[in-house]
């Protein structure tokens, strides 16, 4: 199954229907600092989009946060 890539709002309303809620900044940064480390982006509930990953791969590098070092990135795209 494919999941379309949604707005803003369309994935809040996805969550509405699952009975859950977009996870916040704070909460992705916990689960990655637990070792979360995925190269797939989605909504977090402030509005932002980030993905967490722990090891950069060549094909993430243009979206890496300058702020943050090579050891270990918490990237927004932008």
């Amino acid at each position: 199954m494919t999941i379309p890539y949604l707005t803003l709002e369309e994935a809040r309303q996805e969550c509405l229907k699952l009975d859950t809620v977009l996870a916040s900044p704070g909460q992705l940064y916990a689960a990655w600092r637990t070792g979360l480390n995925r190269c797939d982006y989605g909504w977090l509930s402030d509005g932002s989009v980030r993905y967490p990953v722990s090891v950069p791969r060549p094909q993430d590098s243009w979206q890496i946060n300058s702020r943050t070092s090579a050891q270990a990135v918490y990237a927004t795209l932008v």
